[in-house]
């Protein structure tokens, strides 16, 4: 173990006691211990079983809304993706100061820059930034150079965009069944469909899934997604909603289940 890692802990033992020490020392050993994709899935049924007995309109853990991206300003890293989907939390994470602008996202401005401005990959912000990473790591996505990147990476993204653009979205989920598994050998986000957040206000934030979501907002499809977490008053909403017999609560893809 390392030196930084043992001296954090005596400082936290020193600052909050046994008791917060004991917590945190158990988190961390569960989040070493046990992989990610694994913690997603038993928080995914925690998340779920928690919300039947709280609300009166909990949704599907993989159920999938619709959504038009041309319609989504906003994106947020607030919510942990290994908390797993249908998290319902309060607080202010859905508040303008915790949001950034998704146009400004290196992968959605670097495939706007490929795909509506016709630029080489050469001359995109998606291959300068992946030339940054490679000098600070030594690699992005398997490559270890910059040539490598775009003969590989980038042709791989536009026989991506290619195939949408001809056969349209197909989506990544095909069941929405409450017991889907996931080959913990994959990476089980790109299994899924791209993640949101939904606001207490209903807006819908942006939080995985950026290449699918600029490759969709380029050629203009409505696309769908799995919902990382809900803004507990939306919840309420959902509940509100569920027992109103106003077919204004129609247009919201995430009140479809409910009105």
């Amino acid at each position: 173990m390392r030196y930084g890692v043992v001296k954090k802990g005596l400082m936290k033992f020193q600052q909050d006691g046994p008791l917060e020490f004991s917590k945190v020392s158990c988190r961390f050993v569960y989040n070493r211990a046990i992989p990610e994709h694994y913690r997603f899935l038993q928080n995914t049924y925690k998340n779920y079983l928690k919300n039947k007995i709280k609300y009166n309109s909990p949704a599907k853990p993989y159920r999938t809304i619709y959504i038009n991206p041309t319609e989504v300003e906003n994106r947020s890293f607030d919510i942990s993706i290994s908390g797993g989907l249908c998290q319902v939390r309060d607080g202010e994470w859905d508040n303008s100061a915790h949001l950034d602008s998704i146009d400004e996202h290196t992968y959605v401005k670097g495939l706007y820059e490929r795909y509506k401005q016709k630029k080489a990959w050469e001359e995109t912000e998606y291959v300068a930034y992946a030339e940054k990473k490679i000098d600070e790591n030594g690699e992005r996505w398997g490559c270890s150079n910059v040539d490598d990147f775009i003969n590989n990476r980038c042709a791989y993204v536009d026989e991506i965009y290619e195939d949408i653009k001809k056969n349209g979205y197909n989506p990544e989920t095909q069941s929405e069944s409450d017991n889907k598994k996931y080959d913990g050998r994959g990476k089980y986000k790109q299994e899924l469909e791209p993640l949101v957040l939904i606001s207490r206000d209903g807006e819908i934030i942006w939080r995985d899934g950026y290449h699918r979501y600029a490759i969709a907002n380029i050629l203009g499809l409505s696309i769908p997604v799995n919902v990382l977490c809900r803004h507990q008053d939306w919840q309420l909403h959902r509940d509100e909603v569920a027992k109103s017999d106003d077919p204004m609560h129609d247009s919201h893809p995430d009140l479809q289940d409910v009105a």
